[in-house]
């Protein structure tokens, strides 16, 4: 289902939002000399084609949004996600977001909250005891060290 420009999701959109995505997804911006559209192409999507996005300076205005939500509806349909999809992306591009996916089942979810307290303990055991084993390798290398000190000659 296509994205509106009416959309409330792209109502606080930014055209720049988007276009700082697009360079982050490996599109090139085209050089313009003072146009009111910023072109972006990308040539590692479709076997000898390059594709072009177009993304207005200010996509404030009403013809911006349509625009905007043009760019997202291709967008969409090139990497086979939802419109919702990619305007999350868009709009979390700076975070680290962890996804969870079970691969048996191929379903994406979120944790509990209670799951993700013992995941986050039992991680915190696991880096605790590597540091512990750690220092105990350091320790044991220190005393295999100073042994080959006092015993070698000169």
């Amino acid at each position: 289902m296509d994205i509106s420009p009416d959309s409330k999701l792209i109502s606080t959109f930014q055209s720049d939002d988007l276009a700082e995505y697009l360079q982050l997804q490996g599109w090139r911006e085209a050089e313009t000399v003072r146009s009111p559209w910023r072109v972006f192409t990308n040539a590692s999507i479709v076997p000898r084609e390059t594709i072009e996005i177009v993304v207005p300076n200010k996509g404030t205005s009403r013809e911006g949004r349509m625009h905007i939500a043009s760019s997202i509806n291709l967008l969409s349909q090139l990497t086979k996600e939802d419109p919702e999809s990619i305007i999350q992306k868009v709009q979390y591009r700076n975070y680290d977001i962890l996804q969870i996916r079970n691969v048996e089942t191929e379903d994406e979810l979120s944790l509990d909250l209670l799951i993700a307290v013992q995941q986050v303990k039992a991680m915190k055991s696991l880096v605790s005891y590597g540091a512990l084993r750690w220092t105990q390798c350091q320790a044991q290398l220190l005393n295999q060290f100073s042994v080959w000190v006092l015993l070698s000659p000169g």
